[in-house]
């Protein structure tokens, strides 16, 4: 089973048909770290990158949608490779995953929602807890 994390910017009330994007060089720097060569991408707006991200327990499918002024929305699909496993390493890499989301949300001014819910607000501890 899987859980998606989607960071975006609403739009604003008042200009419902104009994009609220996030800056390209912040979504680069700050989830250039997890998902390696994310830079290197030359996107056009309405590109849609699709990334996979796997660590010991965590498995993740990301993508990444383009709009004309920035990064328009990036979603996150993760799940657990080894349910019979403990929790433990699973919660450990989880932090590598909702740390750049979580600091990627406060840097755009974004909102970040896991499985539908508004966690915006939530530290990156209390985000695991809810995933793990």
């Amino acid at each position: 089973m899987s859980t998606s994390l989607v960071v975006f910017r609403p739009r604003k009330w008042w200009a419902p048909l104009r994009s609220d994007d996030m800056d390209r060089t912040t979504v680069d720097s700050t989830l250039g770290r997890l998902l390696n060569g994310l830079s290197d991408v030359v996107r056009t707006p309405g590109d849609v990158l699709e990334l996979d991200w796997h660590g010991q327990r965590v498995g993740s499918q990301w993508t990444i949608t383009y709009g004309r002024r920035g990064v328009r929305r990036v979603v996150a699909s993760i799940w657990d490779d080894n349910l019979d496993e403990t929790p433990d390493a699973y919660r450990d890499e989880l932090q590598a995953v909702v740390g750049p989301l979580r600091e990627l949300a406060s840097a755009t001014h974004a909102r970040l929602l896991v499985g539908g819910e508004d966690l915006t607000d939530a530290s990156v501890n209390d985000v695991v807890d809810l995933l793990a």
